[in-house]
């Protein structure tokens, strides 16, 4: 039986609805996709900008220890300057002791001297006194006044006794007047002897001083830099790891997301095959209608508008492998080239650089955004010559083949996935 005008065209707007409400559900998964994949592309390049900062600071704070440490030597050298500067202080304070004691003495001796000389002054006074009321006695004057021989001798004799002491009196205090002389120029030179020793010895203790305060300045000024670097190397480090925490929590939902669009597909898929069968089985029954069945993977040999992005033979296809750093066996996500170090590394196809950066396990890689789902990424590179929101066309020189991250040799891995998803990069490439 021939289906009726009215049942064909129920069948191709049902069709037309499933269509519809196809790309209405990819269109609004894809949004989330975008966005998540976006955050994490931004994610990752601050966490590298991060690790980057923190290593800098490391490096600043590691120099500022090395300049530490050459200080430190100076002020050990200042401080043993410092204290045999105080020794000489020591020793300076000790003959300035010696000096001042010697000061003393002579003061003492001054003293003396004066209080003598003082006195002698006054008996001479006296005597002069004396011989002026008396008159000067002569040995004519002594002779005429005396009475007999003896009293003559005994006048002599007192007379020159008296004439003796007179003298000697007069020695005494020209003698008293120029020890007095003397003691009072060593008493100046003395002074004059402490007076340098101090300030020889101050001036000494005052240049170490100084010198060991700028250094010790110094040192702490060194101190707090190397310390304010290690804080901002440790929050830097704290920051990246917060940025993992967040990448992974994105992921997770990214890879939700995922999840729900593939069985979403493949209900999808389920309902077009049911539908495409009931169009055959309607044709076979007569009925003029054709539908299409459009492929959600190409396969091999549609490649158009994809390139090569490194010459060299494969080294390691996609699929399940033995891991050779974590000794385990796991999904190999991408196909691995062999062109040799610093080959040049291609943009597969044209897009958008989302990533270029260093990850733990790709070592210097690119991610590259093309629409439509379709990422690629350039793993283990040995230099990178583009940067994030950079756009790139098919063909285009992005990096150099390395051996950075987890490697055991100089390749390039490379990889195509949609929607988050790693599929078979040989199935795109010519």
């Amino acid at each position: 039986m021939r289906p009726t005008t009215s049942t064909r065209c129920l069948i191709l707007a049902l069709c037309c609805a499933i269509f519809a409400f196809s790309n209405l559900t990819f269109s609004a998964n894809a949004n989330p996709l975008d966005g998540l994949r976006n955050s994490i592309s931004s994610l990752w390049t601050q966490k590298s900008a991060r690790k980057q900062k923190a290593q800098a600071a490391w490096n600043r704070a590691q120099t500022l220890n090395a300049r530490a440490r050459q200080v430190h030597v100076h002020l050990e050298s200042s401080q043993r300057a410092f204290l045999q500067a105080n020794a000489f202080y020591v020793n300076y304070t000790r003959q300035t002791k010696k000096t001042e004691a010697n000061i003393v003495r002579t003061r003492h001796r001054v003293l003396v001297v004066s209080q003598r000389l003082k006195r002698r002054r006054i008996l001479m006074g006296r005597r002069l006194s004396a011989i002026q009321r008396a008159g000067k006695l002569s040995y004519l004057q002594l002779f005429l006044g005396s009475r007999s021989l003896s009293d003559l001798t005994r006048r002599a004799t007192v007379f020159q006794a008296i004439t003796d002491r007179d003298s000697e009196l007069q020695n005494a205090i020209e003698g008293d007047r120029d020890e007095l002389l003397g003691a009072h120029n060593s008493l100046m030179s003395q002074w004059q002897s402490r007076n340098k020793l101090k300030q020889a010895a101050f001036r000494e203790w005052r240049r170490v001083a100084q010198i060991k305060g700028r250094q010790d300045n110094l040192l702490r000024q060194l101190n707090a830099s190397r310390a304010a670097q290690v804080s901002y190397a440790q929050a830097q480090e704290d920051s990246s790891r917060d940025i993992t925490r967040l990448i992974q929590r994105l992921a997770l939902r990214r890879d939700r997301i995922v999840v729900r669009n593939a069985e979403e597909r493949m209900q999808l898929q389920r309902l077009r095959d049911e539908r495409l069968g009931e169009a055959r089985l309607n044709k076979r029954n007569g009925a003029n209608i054709e539908y299409s069945n459009e492929r959600v993977l190409p396969s091999r040999g549609e490649s158009s508008g994809w390139g090569m992005p490194a010459s060299g033979g494969i080294t390691s296809p996609f699929g399940m492998r033995f891991h050779p750093i974590l000794h385990r066996v796991k999904l190999h996500t991408g196909t691995d080239f062999g062109p040799g170090y610093g080959a040049p590394i291609y943009a597969a196809k044209s897009g958008t650089v989302i990533f270029a950066g260093w990850q733990t396990a790709y070592g210097n890689m690119v991610i590259i955004e093309h629409g439509g789902g379709f990422s690629t990424l350039y793993g283990h590179a040995s230099s990178l010559s583009v940067s994030s929101g950079q756009s790139v066309r098919r063909g285009q020189h992005i990096a150099n083949v390395g051996s950075t991250g987890f490697s055991t040799g100089p390749h390039l891995h490379f990889e195509i996935r949609i929607n988050g998803e790693p599929v078979n990069p040989m199935r795109y490439l010519n």
